[in-house]
């Protein structure tokens, strides 16, 4: 089992206990934010559960050492180790990955961190050897996600087209010939495949503040950015 697909067992209550940022920021329940065209509420899959989380973990051969505390170990001998690089471009990002790193340990699971420069980040972030990267985000909408995600596209996840049906679901989401309904379907389910398959752990929704008349409705933002088109008046 890939290590990522443990990790969601613990985000949860990374999220519940966020003093990184104030108050102002949402816990994120989905991909995408709250506010959205494309949200979809995900957050029956975000439990946090360490008791499982370590169920799963001593399942998949990574067992704790004798005393049942510090970094697990394979049959091999080989601790549980996930490199991760922490964001240059995100206000915060250092503290939150010092604290995933707590939380993480206390499972079994030693999260390492690696910082570059900005002029150094783009190729650091190509590195096979790193397993875990904190985003600022950037999708907001399901098209955005699924052009990064597709092996023609970004081939963000690094997966060369192995998951078939991420490859599917993308497809259609992007260039499916699909009645309004199906396209809200295949939206919905693009999100959950890729929370479940912790190719993204949601952790906070971006912020952003914006004011109107109260006879303004169907507002919505995208990306941080005011969504008029089924914006009306009356």
């Amino acid at each position: 089992m890939h290590t990522a697909l443990l990790l969601p067992k613990v985000t949860k209550g990374y999220r519940e206990r966020f003093t990184v940022y104030s108050s102002s920021y949402k816990a994120a329940t989905g991909l995408f934010g709250s506010a959205g065209p494309d949200y979809v509420d995900q957050s029956s899959a975000l439990k946090y559960d360490p008791t499982e989380a370590a169920r799963l973990l001593a399942e998949s051969g990574w067992k704790l050492p004798a005393g049942g505390s510090g970094v697990r170990v394979n049959a091999a001998g080989k601790p549980l180790v996930v490199r991760a690089l922490v964001d240059v471009y995100t206000v915060g990002a250092p503290a939150a990955f010092e604290f995933l790193q707590l939380e993480l340990r206390k499972i079994g699971i030693d999260l390492q961190l690696n910082q570059v420069d900005y002029s150094n980040y783009p190729a650091a972030a190509k590195n096979p050897a790193i397993g875990l990267i904190y985003s600022g985000g950037g999708h907001e909408a399901a098209y955005t996600i699924a052009r990064a995600a597709a092996l023609h596209g970004g081939d963000a996840f690094r997966l060369q087209g192995k998951d078939k049906l991420l490859e599917q679901l993308t497809s259609d989401v992007l260039y499916g010939d699909l009645t309004a309904a199906e396209q809200k379907a295949r939206v919905a389910s693009l999100q959950s495949h890729i929370i479940d398959e912790a190719y993204v752990l949601p952790l906070t929704e971006r912020t952003q503040t914006f004011a109107g008349r109260s006879d303004v409705h169907g507002f919505s933002e995208l990306q941080s950015s005011p969504w008029f088109y089924l914006t009306w008046r009356g």
